[in-house]
């Protein structure tokens, strides 16, 4: 019985076992497969100190995808479950409404204009704040059009993130 038992738990435990796609800490740079893998806003991003560094003090409108995963044009996530992740900090903020969103949303149908949002997290209220940011897609037969992003709600923030992961949750 107790071999049955631990072939279990070892049976349990690789099956929640994720799969790295893409996987950066921004030590040396940005990475090939990553550049490769995402969409990133070059006026407001840059590599400082092993930290990918998203500045968008200059700019002029609300809801920019600093960063977007996959980039357009390229292979959307499909029907599977994924979990994006990284750390940040708050380096400087100029607006207290400022804050910023990080989600993976998916068209609800064909020409709708209408998003489905499979999770969100708001992060970075306040100067010097830092943390992790972890979201989840829902695996679904439509998801094959989602996309992850991040954004800021409005400018004047300053964030640096690293340890950045986009995993496929393996059932």
């Amino acid at each position: 019985m107790i071999g049955k038992t631990l072939l279990f738990a070892a049976s349990a435990a690789v099956c929640a076992a994720q799969m790295p796609l893409v996987s950066e800490n921004f030590e040396d740079d940005v990475s090939e497969a990553f550049l490769n893998a995402f969409h990133i806003e070059s006026s407001a991003a840059s590599v400082k100190n092993g930290k990918l560094l998203l500045d968008c003090g200059g700019i002029a409108k609300d809801w920019v995808h600093v960063l977007r995963f996959p980039k357009q044009g390229t292979a959307p996530l499909s029907g599977k479950t994924y979990a994006v992740s990284f750390d940040y900090k708050v380096l400087d903020k100029k607006n207290d409404g400022d804050y910023w969103v990080a989600a993976i949303i998916r068209p609800s149908g064909e020409d709708s204009g209408y998003l489905i949002v499979d999770d969100t997290a708001h992060f970075a209220f306040s100067k010097g704040e830092s943390g992790s940011v972890k979201i989840f897609s829902n695996a679904k037969a439509q998801l094959e059009r989602g996309y992850f992003f991040v954004s800021p709600r409005k400018t004047g923030a300053k964030v640096e993130i690293d340890n950045f992961k986009v995993e496929e949750m393996r059932t």
